[in-house]
């Protein structure tokens, strides 16, 4: 027997628990630690662009032609399109039961690939942009120094090189950029100019792209060996577009800066932008891999942050708007503080009723039960984060019960005259099945959590990871060392007072001797007062809200702002610092945090990005000062710009646990006629909008962009020799200026 072993051989015994105590804390110092649980990419965004086509011909040629490709693929779960006027937006999500992601995700681009020849020629290729489910390690902010210290492009500039020193740091993934309005080359032609040469914008921009054109020459053969030609050209982009031959007329030949005004500028409008403390900002979103302490990666982080910042101090400010170690360590802070306690609470109690033998013995077993978890979890690749942690947590009040009852019971052997060895055997050989029976029953009712398929078990499933293995470690060292240390304690049979052999309290122990006696007098009695606490409790859970997540206990929360489709971003930003204004009289409010045009950042693992080159949305996350009632303070600010901002829909909401939703209620409508949908679905809402504690209610149909149609007289356009495409680029290069090419500057695209 293992516990008689250890007992007859004490260093062994040192030696094993040694072994668990180094394995233990050494897989503290290097297993992974996160915020949350790392979830499988299950969620995916098709985007299409098909330029001028209405939404009808968006979806009948693109839409649908890129589902009917994907539908073959049994790992999908569902495929819902979204098509809008030059656009098309197709969300796949796959099964829960799919855990190997990344190889179907190879599989849907194949397809997609596949599916270019299906769909118009002037259609871009589909882009497939896989959601990742996890937060920003760190989110930077950098701004001028002062309103006019440089502007928006000094800040850009510096931060492509924040940007690179970032990505250099060991244990990075990736480093997104927010609110960087982009650059671009912007050649001016005097309406004279088209006139007198007889070109157009188009053709311009045509000779423009040929001369920009940066091919190989050929290649030079001699007796020494090859050589690569070629073609030599101006290193500025500016220059190389300035001297950009355009031909016209009867060959006449004319450098673009003679015919136009060429300069670089930043793209109006803007397509998104970021505003931190009321001023525009660039932001950069850094993310961590898996398997590295978050910890330890943000000392190196914050070393080059510091570095940096001290190097543009009189230029640009850097703030770091976003860190998530602050939130794992307050985990691991939890932990060991809870751990602590238990064991503290632990000693007290077995102190005062057991003597202090029987107390070092069972609080050894708390420590000792945590390390060994942590050991397997390493095993596991199961990183630290907040299931974990609370699994650990849930699991303390479990880890003393084997201890306990195999103390007392080798304790009351060996005070009853057995020797220490004999105590062991029959004690270890008297409680193994029973102690095994209720690890077991224990370990199968946390099983269904553990075994929970896709987000939901991925998210909770290591709380019943944790709680499994941690009561299993507390059963082995029951039936292992537990017992050997009691016994090398030596406990005597006739010495010692209550610090030996714990306090009895006599009319406590005459009340339980009488209550025993009734019961088995009366054993019905016992079956109805067994059953009678259960009974109760499922009554009153019957009168108890329902939420399989809880909310969220960071001081933070998140507002939503979306306006009609037709509105532009200045609009946007208008109603965004009215919003601003209400949010920031609240007194619970620290920081606001605001993007413009798309999704902020993920600074939370389920605020998923939704939304991208939308002018007419917002979306910020709020720093509040504590967590004290953040439900009291989401509905106040919801009364208040509810009844202030009546420009479009705001959403105030408090963090939440689980996978991500758009929202808690969805109804989908289906059907062939797109106009009996559109007017279902506007009484849908009218009715949901009046049923109670419904605050806001969208609908996908509704969000149309108005459009301007040209009727063309198709005769009088053959007369003039131009066709209806003709006619569309004339306009469209009118209007809007036609691309010239994509210029590299410093391995970026403008």
């Amino acid at each position: 027997m293992i516990a008689n072993f250890l007992y007859r051989n004490p260093r062994i015994l040192v030696l094993t628990i040694v072994t668990i105590v180094v394995s233990g804390v050494s897989s503290l110092f290097v297993m992974p630690r996160l915020e949350d649980p790392v979830l499988g990419r299950r969620v995916a965004l098709v985007s299409t662009v098909f330029p001028g086509a209405n939404a009808r011909r968006v979806e009948s040629l693109v839409s649908l032609a890129l589902e009917e490709r994907l539908s073959g693929i049994s790992e999908i779960k569902q495929v819902r399109s979204n098509s809008q006027s030059g656009i098309s937006n197709v969300v796949i999500e796959l099964q829960d039961e799919v855990y190997d992601v990344e190889s179907v995700w190879t599989v849907v681009r194949n397809r997609l690939s596949d599916a270019k020849a299906d769909l118009p020629e002037s259609c871009f290729q589909p882009e497939l942009h896989v959601v990742p489910l996890k937060a920003f390690a760190a989110i930077i902010s950098l701004q001028a120094t002062t309103p006019t210290a440089g502007g928006l492009a000094d800040v850009r500039r510096v931060a492509r090189l924040l940007r690179a020193k970032l990505v250099a740091v060991s244990g990075t993934e990736r480093v997104d950029t927010f609110g960087d309005p982009g650059e671009e080359y912007l050649v001016e032609i005097p309406p004279t100019v088209l006139t007198s040469t007889g070109l157009s914008t188009g053709a311009i921009a045509q000779q423009i792209v040929a001369h920009q054109a940066d091919q190989p020459a050929g290649r030079l053969r001699n007796g020494g060996g090859d050589l690569g030609l070629q073609l030599q050209s101006d290193p500025l982009p500016l220059n190389r577009i300035a001297d950009a031959l355009i031909t016209y007329g009867r060959g006449e030949v004319q450098p673009l800066s003679h015919l136009a005004n060429v300069k670089k500028t930043r793209v109006e409008p803007p397509s998104n932008v970021a505003i931190i403390n009321n001023r525009p900002a660039i932001v950069l979103g850094v993310m961590v891999s898996d398997d590295r302490r978050i910890d330890q990666w943000s000392d190196r982080m914050m070393t080059t942050l510091d570095e940096f910042a001290a190097e543009y101090a009189d230029r640009i400010t850097v703030d770091v708007l976003f860190s998530q170690r602050e939130h794992v360590d307050r985990r691991m802070q939890s932990l060991l503080r809870n751990l602590g306690l238990g064991t503290a609470a632990v000693m007290g109690v077995v102190l005062l009723l057991m003597g202090w033998r029987s107390m070092v013995v069972v609080a050894a077993a708390l420590p000792l039960s945590a390390l060994m978890v942590l050991t397997a979890m390493r095993a596991m690749s199961i990183p630290i984060h907040q299931m974990s942690v609370t699994g650990l947590i849930v699991a303390l009040g479990l880890l003393i019960d084997n201890a306990i009852v195999i103390v007392e019971n080798v304790r009351t052997r060996i005070s009853e005259g057995a020797k220490p060895s004999q105590a062991i055997s029959n004690g270890v050989r008297h409680l193994a099945i029973p102690l095994f029976g209720s690890t077991l029953t224990t370990a199968l009712a946390f099983l269904p959590i553990a075994t929970l398929p896709g987000p939901p078990g991925e998210f909770v499933g290591t709380i019943a990871v944790s709680v499994i293995l941690a009561i299993s470690a507390s059963f082995l060292l029951a039936m292992t060392v537990i017992p050997a240390l009691m016994s090398l304690l030596r406990v005597e049979a006739s010495r010692g007072g209550m610090l030996t052999h714990g306090l009895t309290i006599t009319p406590l122990r005459k009340l339980y001797e009488f209550s025993l006696r009734i019961v088995f007098r009366v054993p019905i009695l016992g079956v109805l007062l067994g059953v009678a606490l259960p009974i109760a409790g499922f009554r009153a859970a019957g009168s108890l809200s329902e939420q399989f997540f809880p909310a969220s206990d960071r001081a933070q929360i998140q507002i939503e702002v979306e306006l009609p489709a037709r509105e532009t971003l200045a609009a946007t930003r208008k109603t965004v610092e009215s919003i601003r204004a209400i949010v920031g009289q609240a007194e619970a409010v620290e920081r606001q945090h605001w993007f413009l045009g798309s999704s902020a950042p993920t600074f939370f693992y389920n605020v998923v990005p939704r939304r991208r080159g939308t002018p007419f949305y917002a979306q910020a996350f709020v720093d509040l000062k504590s967590t004290n009632d953040i439900a009291s303070l989401v509905r106040t600010l919801q009364a208040e710009i509810d009844g202030k901002v009546r420009e479009g829909r705001v959403i105030v909401r408090q963090l939440e646990q689980g996978p991500p939703f758009d929202a808690p209620v969805e109804v989908r409508v289906l059907g062939p006629d797109v106009a009996v949908l559109q007017e279902l679905g506007g009484k849908l809402r009218l009715l949901l909008g009046e049923t109670s504690n419904v605050i806001h209610t969208r609908s996908d149909l509704e969000e149309t962009i108005p459009r301007m149609s040209l009727a063309v007289d198709d005769a009088a356009a053959q007369k003039a020799g131009l066709s209806r495409s003709q006619i569309a680029g004339l306009l469209y290069t009118t209007l809007e200026g036609a691309p010239a090419g994509a210029i590299f500057e410093n391995d970026e695209e403008l």
